[in-house]
């Protein structure tokens, strides 16, 4: 990295450096913008920032990773889409003046690299919004607290990238801990720390690198379903329903007359993987790991079968792990239309399992699987 910097930037005196990792979510796929309960955990699969002052009055901004360098003048006043990854710079800019009217004046030199797979489900755009939050946060000592820089970071990823993205993503990333899974009520933020006492077996993500823009999917059509659902529930039975969290299986199923049948069975899938959240804990406190794996193999059936946002290549892998020895569970992970297969794996098996899948993979779509072995490690940091 260093002989990245000084080639870009011809030293690497006066940089500090900030991370900020990528995120599994064992369960809770698509509830955290509808109020619900999710179940994150950071890994370790990080997004790093260096950054210096520069004294002038522009910002030299450079990704190892999309081997582009960017002259942005002072002030930042708009952030175009067709910018690529540098829109995320400028949206965390555009967002801190929105919300706290901090004005970027002083010049900087930015390099950015990373190891989180992208468009693969890991919440790579959402670590580098909170890596660069962060990075403001202590540089110009904004005072930010931790929540605010998740909420801000979320908005950023809202209202100027363009992805209309719940709180979870940047959530887990500021405060992930190392071993710990997050259960987050994202309708009133309470969370708790859920210990993973995995011993002997480790969560295995499987990229189909088959990857996704969620602005060009139909990842905003499912959130504007919810939304419209929600609007004939709250119309139904009361305002006081602020969220699908608010809303019982029961309910939606009584008034399936209510709904189209798309809009149906989002708000049935919404409900029941809220529950199941739940249920994970309680399994995972219990080191009830067959439960833990039928709970994973539930919650693939609903993203299938009702929210309909799996693909071939995705079920292919998850139909492999329920039949093989040493899987406990599996599930796809995600905005969904591709990106990775969350797996629980016994170590032991690990091996063979991956190649297994990875040589059918291969053959059914003529395109390389990527594996990756997942550690739950702590949220940002700086150094």
């Amino acid at each position: 990295m260093e002989k990245d910097i000084e080639k870009i930037f011809a030293d690497t005196k006066g940089f500090t450096f900030f991370q900020a990792p990528g995120r599994i979510n064992i369960i809770g796929e698509h509830t955290d913008y509808n109020g619900g309960y999710v179940l994150p955990a950071a890994i370790d699969k990080k997004i790093t920032v260096g950054v210096r002052k520069s004294g002038s009055n522009t910002i030299r901004a450079y990704s190892k990773e999309y081997n582009g360098l960017f002259t942005l003048p002072l002030p930042i006043v708009q952030c175009e889409e067709r910018e690529g990854w540098v829109k995320h710079l400028k949206a965390v800019v555009l967002t801190l003046r929105d919300e706290i009217g901090f004005h970027l004046k002083e010049g900087l030199d930015i390099y950015i690299t990373g190891n989180i797979p992208v468009g693969a489900g890991l919440s790579s755009s959402a670590a580098l919004d909170v890596a660069l939050t962060f990075t403001l946060n202590h540089l110009f000592s904004l005072g930010l607290s931790l929540l605010q820089i998740a909420r801000f970071a979320q908005k950023a990823e809202n209202e100027y990238v363009g992805v209309r993205c719940g709180i979870m993503d940047q959530f887990i990333s500021v405060m992930g801990k190392k071993g710990r899974a997050i259960l987050l009520n994202t309708s009133n933020m309470d969370y708790e720390y859920v210990p993973l006492a995995l011993n002997d077996m480790r969560f295995v993500l499987f990229d189909t690198n088959v990857h996704h823009e969620l602005r060009n999917s139909k990842y905003n059509l499912r959130r504007s379903e919810c939304e419209r659902g929600l609007k004939i529930l709250q119309k139904t039975f009361s305002s006081d329903i602020k969220a699908l969290s608010d809303v019982t299986e029961e309910q939606i199923k009584k008034n399936k007359g209510l709904f189209s049948g798309n809009v149906y069975k989002r708000l049935l899938y919404v409900v029941q993987e809220n529950h199941r959240v739940l249920e994970m804990v309680k399994a995972l406190k219990n080191k009830a790991y067959d439960e833990v794996g039928r709970l994973l193999y539930a919650s693939h059936n609903g993203l299938k079968y009702l929210y309909e946002v799996s693909s071939p290549e995705l079920d292919l892998i998850v139909d492999h792990l329920r039949e093989r020895d040493g899987v406990i569970g599996g599930r796809m992970m995600g905005g969904g239309f591709g990106g990775c297969v969350l797996a629980l794996i016994y170590k032991n098996y690990e091996r063979d399992i991956s190649d297994f899948i990875e040589d059918e993979y291969y053959t059914e779509f003529k395109r390389k699987l990527s594996i990756y072995p997942i550690s739950i490690t702590d949220g940002i940091a700086f150094h």
